[in-house]
């Protein structure tokens, strides 16, 4: 983004800031599934799956992000540089929208009799 519009802006404020609450909500809500969660249930068993995928895929987004950005330092090439900067758009709202999607799913589970330990 920066490559676009190469000035000092508030948008990339924001986004690294939105970007840093997401990871830090993130682990608290694995934290949370994790110490919380009765993984006997259906329900259960299948927040625990995605709890899992989460984090896998939070690992492949951070990469992603960490190799465009290595690669956009130090590749000016037209083509080399779309990968690299699709890889830090691809790893961003891919971290984005996978959490969101475990982060509802817990929300929208919360009142399931059985699924959490602490009811």
């Amino acid at each position: 983004m920066y490559f676009s519009f190469p000035v000092n802006s508030l948008i990339f404020d924001i986004f690294g800031v939105i970007l840093i609450a997401s990871w830090l909500f993130n682990i608290l809500i694995l934290l949370i599934d994790d110490s919380y969660l009765n993984k006997s249930t259906v329900i259960g068993k299948k927040l625990n799956r995605l709890t899992y995928y989460n984090i896998i895929l939070f690992i492949i987004g951070v990469l992603l992000i960490m190799w465009g950005v290595i690669l956009t330092a130090f590749i000016l090439d037209r083509f080399l540089f779309v990968i690299a900067f699709l890889m830090i758009i691809i790893g961003f709202f891919g971290i984005e929208m996978v959490s969101l999607q475990l982060a509802l799913t817990t929300f929208l589970n919360i009142d399931n009799r059985g699924v959490w330990k602490f009811e």
